[in-house]
């Protein structure tokens, strides 16, 4: 403001004609929209540490009771979310409703078990590898490149219909699909790599595709849209976004760090597995 403070005075010397007068206006107006925008950005960030305060104090109390229950009792973890009775149409083929068994699933399952060399004994790392995976080999409108070879193309719905296709469809379709079709196929994908390791009973109750709004940096401005991606329960229970498409090199960052209900890119909906459908 000092700058703005310096030229008004030297204005107040030799407002003589109307070429002062507009520039002296302008300042003016650029003094008053200063102010507001000053007086809006306070206001965020008033908001923001109210919301960062109840999101820390959330996560204060998860971590007390988590301690009391291991990550494989799945009675618990499961208990905490409300089942649904919510039954999709044939054509919407949600996961409960189909059961793949699909020779690329299976190939790209192997096939991350031996370049990221994956284990039972480390269910977080086979979340990890599937976020790598997606980064690299997940073409979209942020990461795109000429003449692609990537696995999946994120395409949107045409005319902005919402329209579910299921796998063999999306296989068809040369891996072109939006969120949903390249969700379903990390919870697919997943749990094949799981059932490799002859651990997906045990896990299963782990690993949920979600239903979400994405925001871009603020829970209170810069909504970008509904979205799908996946959610991990990790070694120490708390939920983690598991991202497909949309900001997949921040998700990949936050795994571990930042658990989902303190991740303001995203707010849940609900989430599904492959026989139900939870609120949470």
């Amino acid at each position: 403001m000092a700058w703005i403070d310096g030229k008004l005075s030297w204005l107040k010397d030799y407002v003589m004609g109307p070429q002062y007068k507009r520039e002296l206006d302008d300042l003016y107006l650029a003094a008053d929209h200063t102010s507001k925008r000053l007086k809006y950005v306070e206001a965020e960030l008033a908001t923001s540490k109210q919301y960062n305060k109840e999101l820390l104090d959330d996560l204060k109390e998860l971590q007390k009771v988590n301690k009391l229950h291991s990550i494989n009792d799945a009675e618990y973890w499961l208990g905490l979310f409300k089942k649904t009775k919510v039954v999709y149409p044939k054509k919407a083929s949600h996961l409960y409703l189909v059961q793949y068994d699909l020779q690329w699933i299976d190939n790209l399952a192997e096939d991350l078990i031996e370049e990221y060399s994956l284990t039972a004994e480390n269910p977080d790392n086979v979340i990890k590898a599937w976020m790598d995976f997606c980064v690299r080999e997940v073409e979209t409108q942020t990461r795109r490149i000429e003449s692609s070879t990537k696995r999946f193309k994120y395409v949107p719905d045409k005319n902005k219909k919402e329209e579910w296709v299921d796998l063999i469809e999306f296989e068809k379709r040369h891996f072109q699909g939006d969120c949903e079709e390249i969700a379903k196929t990390m919870y697919f994908v997943i749990r094949r790599i799981f059932q490799i390791l002859g651990v997906w009973e045990k896990v299963s109750h782990r690993l949920f595709c979600q239903d979400c709004l994405v925001f871009r940096g603020s829970p209170i401005s810069n909504y970008e849209g509904r979205h799908s991606n996946g959610v991990w329960r990790a070694e120490d229970c708390q939920l983690y976004t598991v991202e497909t498409t949309y900001q997949a090199n921040k998700a990949k960052a936050n795994f571990l760090k930042k658990p989902q209900n303190m991740n303001k890119d995203y707010k849940l909906n609900y989430l599904y597995d492959d026989k139900v459908e939870y609120l949470v």
